[in-house]
């Protein structure tokens, strides 16, 4: 009863503060990167989402021994990684 009160009180005068401290500051430039991105073509968002997944892989790589050891396995190199058909020589978790 008391927190629905005090939320409806508060609300209006938090819903005034700037928008960086409501929702964090990562938040009005992800809003710019999915606004430009949504006119995207389908090769720049390809392009995109491969060079996200290499920066992951590339940190899996360095930084946890179970994918470090797998990748050694099969001959896995994510700088070598270009396109999503070069995953299939990973084990499948």
């Amino acid at each position: 009863m008391i927190k629905g009160k005090l939320k409806s009180i508060l609300k209006p005068a938090y819903c005034r503060l700037p928008v960086r401290f409501c929702y964090g500051s990562l938040f009005l430039p992800t809003l710019k990167f999915l606004e430009a991105s949504q006119r995207w073509d389908e090769d720049r968002l390809v392009e995109h989402q491969i060079s996200k997944l290499r920066s992951m892989l590339r940190h899996c790589a360095k930084q946890v021994p179970y994918y470090r050891q797998s990748f050694r396995e099969v001959g896995f190199d994510p700088e070598n990684f270009h396109r999503l058909s070069d995953l299939r020589v990973l084990p499948l978790l």
